[in-house]
């Protein structure tokens, strides 16, 4: 495992052998719980600059997140995982602007929600509800000084979402193991 974060005692960094993310902008404790554990709140109100940041350049093959996107559909390309520069990085998941869905990055990034697969071009992002998601690549994705709620450098490309828990992996889980896993968080976070 690369990274796991889980809100605890209000702490919103991610941390795994020094690859600490850092909060910059309006990430904050939602004031609210989710199945009865701390939720995050990533870009509330007018001013959207919430996100973590890490100078990390990991080689992701997992990505979990326990999470919500507070919007009926995506008001712009908002970055959900990514590196930090449109010319030196890419996105693992962002929105599908005006749509519900996350953009089909072409990276050959596999889907599931909720313990479900979802094709490419229908990957059903959690509007307006909590849900699992789980992106992965066996091969690995390279993300260039890795962000979480940000689309790379692009101008007004923030997530509002709220955010419970999230775990990062850079080596290969059996998918026996993964689907455990997704169940566990299901559980977890009381998504139906």
């Amino acid at each position: 495992m690369w990274a796991w974060y889980n809100g605890v005692n209000g702490d919103v960094d991610i941390s795994n052998s020094g690859h600490d993310f850092s909060v910059v902008g309006n990430v904050s404790l939602s004031g609210t719980t989710q199945n009865g554990h701390e939720v995050f709140r990533f870009n509330v109100g007018a001013t959207n600059t919430g996100y973590l940041t890490t100078s990390a350049t990991p080689v992701l093959k997992h990505a979990f997140f326990a999470m919500q996107m507070r919007e009926a559909t995506f008001s712009n390309y908002a970055g959900i995982i990514t590196g930090d520069t449109a010319a030196g990085s890419v996105a693992m998941a962002s929105g599908d602007s005006g749509t519900t869905k996350f953009y089909d990055h072409a990276l050959g990034v596999s889907y599931r929600k909720n313990g479900v697969a979802f094709a490419d071009a229908n990957m059903q992002a959690p509007m307006n509800t909590f849900g699992i998601c789980h992106w992965y690549k066996s091969a690995g994705i390279g993300l260039i000084n890795a962000q979480i709620g940000k689309d790379r450098d692009f101008a007004g490309r923030f997530a509002e979402m709220n955010v419970g828990e999230i775990i990062l992996c850079d080596e290969e889980i059996p998918a026996t193991d993964y689907a455990d896993l997704e169940q566990f968080l299901i559980n977890k976070w009381g998504v139906t």
